[in-house]
């Protein structure tokens, strides 16, 4: 059984505002960031609803094995099964969808586009809250070095506190907005000492590129690619201050439906992430022939990352409940949820 790839157009660029502090930045017309979000992502999950169906229809088997449909990143999972030497299971057809942004896959799970998403933690939390009923069954650490503030090549900037009263650009409730938050707490810097930009990652990019912006709250591949290609200066790093776990979350309605297949996978994933941890270079050249980023940049993630699975314990409920406790104390999130509803326990995953 093959492995399919369904390709996804990219998710068009939208022209921000640029807009400090406590809004949300809006597009030319005027409309929210989150109501654009949001609207991408229900025309993304329409167009995702339709196709298990016409992939079912083409084949015209009345007994063709069932398929698992799962939410990527550029570079991701699939990246990482596909350069291991993966087996593909002869009881179910693996379809990967890419997306560029967090939202647009937990719209698409929430909608049943999907079975099984790959996350960062603070996605796991936020959309909890938000009312979507996820749950993680398995769990992988990294070592957090590419997570990171970092400035354009020349600035002057060379601590958090540095940057007050200046721009930085980050995504509303991710894994750098904890950083952020984190990083001025330790500092002891007041709550409006930062005046945060809040847009997406591309256009996070841009912002810093072209001085709309002082700094980004950057992660993994773009760290790497503003300091090795644009010679960024790095602020700070997220070693001692974030969580920097990867998640794989499903509904609950999925996670019991598709029990064995999903057990199966998760299985595949703990042996390719074992493999990529002793193969870095062709895990590397995988990566960087995927997402089109130079092989000594995607090298460069790699090792840094150290990335290797984790048991879903009390320590990394633990972890995942200082970045709630975080946002809510910032007001991003306005309710908490119970962690312990948040993960199913009963995947039993390798360690590897």
């Amino acid at each position: 059984m093959t492995i399919t790839t369904v390709p996804l157009p990219e998710p068009a660029q939208t022209a921000y505002t640029v807009r400090a502090c406590k809004n949300d930045p809006v597009n030319r017309h005027g409309v929210g960031h989150r109501m654009v979000a949001g609207l991408r992502a229900f025309v993304l999950a329409s167009a995702l609803l339709a196709i298990p169906a016409r992939q079912a229809l083409a084949a015209g088997e009345a007994n063709a094995p069932p398929t698992l449909n799962v939410g990527d990143v550029p570079g991701g999972l699939q990246t990482l099964l596909r350069s291991s030497g993966d087996t593909p299971s002869p009881r179910y057809q693996l379809v990967w969808y890419r997306f560029r942004e967090v939202i647009d896959e937990l719209h698409a799970l929430n909608a049943g586009a999907l079975d099984l998403g790959s996350i960062g933690d603070s996605g796991l939390i936020t959309g909890r809250a938000t009312g979507l009923a996820i749950k993680a069954v398995a769990a992988w650490q990294t070592d957090g070095a590419n997570n990171a503030i970092v400035a354009r090549a020349g600035s002057p900037f060379r601590s958090l506190a540095d940057l007050t009263g200046h721009k930085i650009c980050v995504s509303r409730a991710s894994l750098g907005h904890f950083l952020l938050l984190t990083a001025a707490a330790r500092e002891g810097l007041p709550e409006d000492a930062l005046k945060l930009v809040f847009l997406g990652r591309a256009d996070c990019k841009a912002a810093l590129s072209s001085g709309a912006v002082d700094a980004w709250a950057a992660w993994g591949p773009y760290t790497v690619m503003e300091e090795l290609h644009n010679s960024a200066q790095v602020v700070l790093r997220g070693s001692e201050l974030t969580t920097s776990l990867g998640l794989i979350v499903g509904t609950e309605k999925v996670l019991q439906a598709k029990r064995d297949v999903i057990r199966d996978f998760l299985d595949r994933v703990a042996r390719a992430r074992a493999w990529g941890r002793t193969h870095q270079e062709e895990y590397a050249r995988a990566y960087a022939e995927e997402t089109g980023i130079p092989f000594d940049a995607a090298l460069l993630l790699i090792k840094r990352d150290n990335t290797r699975m984790v048991p879903i314990s009390p320590e990394l409920k633990a972890a995942l409940a200082r970045i709630q406790n975080t946002f809510f104390a910032a007001n991003i999130l306005t309710t908490k949820i119970d962690l312990d509803e948040a993960f199913d326990l009963s995947f039993s995953v390798s360690q590897n």
